[in-house]
């Protein structure tokens, strides 16, 4: 039997996702500790596997704990037969072959265990004569030899899944790669940068291949002294979230002069499917010509306080503008909506795109045309067919649409 030699899972979840189909029994087994990820095939065939050991025959129980010990210094794979009691209570023969399996940092943690149910195929009773023991094990044999060729397309499957895992990861990076947001995602307290978009990257000023799975005070040593590292470590220990306003963000340059900017941004905590708090997802604006903008009317306010009283009205219908402003960044999330081939079916819709449009949830899975037929004879539905057809992006500002709300045509702007 021919396996790879080594198979990695992030999570229990992916494993279920990746295994559940299989029409075999699969565990991942932890060397160091009881807990096991088991397939659908594993717990159709017994209830309880709170503790996996204590459903082996103690029979077999010492020689099993023994080759596991083994192979696990040597990290090679092996076989094995033993008794396992079912969900009835039934001790039954399972055959079973035994994989190595590494984290995704290469760490040796445990077997991947493939297991087949062969009660029926060993020769228990006393009067059976050697001829007939002969041909219940070249019977076996041959049921081994077709296991084999079902693993080997499990492995074709196994290999499929994970080119799905990469597409699905390479979409998420396009999206978030469109948002007009900054965003990182940071794990472990070392604060290693998992996954990052463009904006971030030219905000840093740096590029993908000097971030990723490095430390952030390594890639940005100048913010060491800034409060920003200890603000990520308390959201992981404490999962408290920070939203912090007109930071300042002080950089160094190559030639010893500062970058002085300033951004709005939200530490928010990152956990496992277990709970445990493992990163942070960093969202943030820049908005350095904003503040620096402000900060001057502020200085010229000061020098100009007996100007006339037009000058005091576009000081005040400034700082009314800049509320506003402050108030979309606050309290709204980002309107996103994610349209699927030529026909613009509605793949998926935020609970803000949905508010904008004046629609629900329903509309997911219909053409962006007969969701919003108000659409017709408004150049939306031909811009977004040539972004589709030219591969262009389009951007716009203070674009007019009509859209319907509660039966009325509303006049918005985007």
């Amino acid at each position: 039997m021919e396996f790879t030699d080594q198979y990695q899972f992030k999570t229990e979840k992916e494993f279920q996702v990746i295994m559940d189909p299989l029409p075999i029994m699969v565990r991942a087994n932890f060397i160091a500790t009881e807990l096991c990820y088991f397939n659908s095939e594993w717990r159709r065939f017994s209830s309880d596997l709170n503790v996996y050991s204590a459903g082996i025959h103690q029979e077999f129980r010492l020689e099993f704990d023994r080759l596991f010990a083994s192979y696990s210094e040597s990290r090679t794979a092996f076989k094995t037969k033993y008794k396992y009691k079912d969900g009835v209570g039934v001790y039954r023969w399972l055959a079973e072959q035994s994989v190595p399996w590494y984290s995704t940092e290469g760490s040796f943690i445990g077997f991947i265990c493939y297991a087949l149910d062969i009660e029926e195929l060993i020769d228990t009773a006393d009067d059976y004569n050697r001829t007939e023991a002969l041909q219940r094990e070249q019977t076996l044999n041959e049921e081994l030899e077709t296991s084999n060729e079902g693993l080997n397309v499990i492995n074709e499957e196994l290999q499929r899944s994970q080119e799905d895992l990469s597409q699905a990861n390479n979409k998420l990076e396009q999206v978030l790669n469109m948002l007009p947001a900054s965003v990182v995602i940071i794990r472990g307290y070392d604060l290693v940068v998992e996954m990052i978009n463009n904006s971030n990257l030219a905000y840093w000023e740096r590029t993908k291949d000097q971030v990723l799975g490095k430390p952030f005070l390594q890639i940005l040593p100048d913010l060491t002294d800034q409060p920003f590292a200890s603000q990520l470590r308390r959201v992981i220990e404490t999962g408290e979230t920070i939203d912090v306003r007109e930071s300042p963000v002080l950089f160094t340059s190559p030639d010893g002069s500062t970058r002085e900017t300033y951004v709005d941004y939200t530490y928010q905590p990152l956990s496992d499917l277990e709970g445990k708090r493992t990163g942070v997802l960093v969202m943030s604006f820049e908005i350095t010509d904003r503040v620096l903008s402000r900060k001057l009317l502020e200085k010229y306010a000061e020098d100009l306080i007996s100007a006339n009283a037009q000058l005091l009205l576009s000081n005040d219908e400034l700082a009314i503008s800049e509320a506003r402003f402050k108030y979309l960044i606050q309290e709204a999330p980002v309107a996103i909506g994610i349209l699927h081939q030529r026909d613009l079916i509605i793949e998926s819709a935020n609970a803000k795109i949905l508010e904008v449009w004046g629609k629900t949830s329903e509309i997911v899975g219909k053409s962006l045309s007969a969701a919003l037929p108000e659409l017709q004879g408004q150049p939306f539905l031909g811009i977004l067919d040539q972004v589709y057809t030219t591969g262009q992006a389009f951007y716009a500002n203070e674009i007019r649409s009509l859209l319907e709300h509660d039966g009325e045509l509303k006049e918005i702007f985007f």
